[in-house]
Parts: C-alpha cells; structure tokens; sequence
C-alpha cells in the first residue's frame, strides 16, 4: 500500500521569512504567503528537492481564500505556497532552514507593468528563476569566462571564501541574527 501523503502548515518557516522579509525581500511585506511541508519525496531527475515555491493561479487564489475571510474570492487567498519536504528539512539545522527559506523567498518576485495608455502603474506577482544554471563539467572545462552570470557566481564564491574559512555563519553574527529575531 502507498505511504499517506500528508501536507501540513508549517508555522516555524513563516516565523524565519518575517525577518528575512523584512530585510532582505521587502518586496514581499504585501505578498500572502503559505507555508506547508510534505511527507511526499520531491526529486528533479536523480536530485533531491527540499522545497518548491509556487505562485497561485487565480482559482488556487479562490480555493485559497477561506483560509483569511468569510467569502472566498479571487481577491483573497495566497499569492504563494512555498513547499517543503519534510525528511530534508528535519535533517536542517536552524542557519540551514533559514538560507532554505531565503532561497524559496528569492523566487517570489513583483512585475511592475507601466501602461502607456493610461499612465498607470500595475504591480503583480511573478516567479524568478535562479540566477545561474550551470554544469560543474562545464566550468571545469571552460572556466568561469564564458559567461557574465557565471563570472558573477565565481567572484561572489571568491568573496565569501576570503571572509570566511568555513560554509558556516560567524557564531556571534548568528546568535545576535537569533536573538534580535526571537527565532
């Protein structure tokens, strides 16, 4: 028999997105988030996903909105369900789960429109894609030159090797980050 697929509210990643919404995706202080996880393994080819970030169609909107109101409406409900996978994230420590969260939250973006008939300005939700995709073979075999946006990746990885010896946060940074937060 298939294993139950269970999907719940996940209140401990809306508690680390405010802060880095407040900081870092401003943009989002609007935005109606979700936030759930999933028993379901989430895999792309032979990789393990540990989170998935969607942007609500209008009928998602509807069935959504009786979540925050009495009437449902397309107007109501969330503009984004950011999924987690919850084997992946119990394996997380705390620093882990928020650059999770951070990189789910880079994906939800606003489309400024301008209109040149009416003058007027719309602002809708979009997603963003990563910045870079690449191969490791790739850049193992032709470097980092050949393109601008890989370039920008491997002078970022330079930067962060010269600040840190180690892939972790500064202890004190962190722990003030935790403090400050109430995380």
């Amino acid at each position: 028999m298939a294993k139950q697929v269970v999907i719940r509210e996940l209140a401990e990643a809306h508690t680390l997105a405010q802060p880095l919404i407040g900081k870092q995706h401003q943009h989002l202080v609007r935005a109606r988030i979700l936030y759930l996880i999933s028993n379901q393994p989430m895999k792309r080819g032979d990789r393990v996903i540990c989170g998935k970030t969607h942007k609500l169609a209008p009928l998602t909107r509807y069935l959504s909105s009786h979540k925050d109101t009495e009437v449902a409406s397309v107007m109501g409900g969330f503009d984004f369900i950011i999924l987690f996978q919850e084997t992946e994230w119990g394996r997380m420590d705390t620093a882990g789960k928020v650059a999770l969260v951070d990189h789910e939250l880079s994906h939800c973006g606003e489309k400024v429109n301008f209109s040149k008939r009416t003058g007027r300005e719309t602002r809708s939700w979009c997603l963003y894609s990563h910045d870079v995709e690449e191969f490791y073979g790739v850049i193992e075999r032709h470097g980092l030159n050949w393109r601008s946006d890989v370039q920008h990746l491997g002078a970022v990885v330079a930067q962060q090797l010269q600040l840190t010896e180690a892939a972790e946060p500064d202890p004190v940074a962190w722990k003030a980050f935790v403090a400050e937060n109430n995380l």
